[in-house]
């Protein structure tokens, strides 16, 4: 996993907490390019 990834990844997952979508939250903070598996 990318250093920039897994940023995005802490970001999302506090994003969650405050009921932003996951998706929405991914496309936020990292580019399209960064979340495809």
């Amino acid at each position: 996993m990318t250093f920039e990834l897994e940023m995005a990844l802490d970001i999302v997952n506090g994003q969650i907490d405050k009921g932003v979508e996951f998706p929405e939250a991914i496309e936020a903070c990292a580019p399209s390019s960064a979340v495809e598996h």
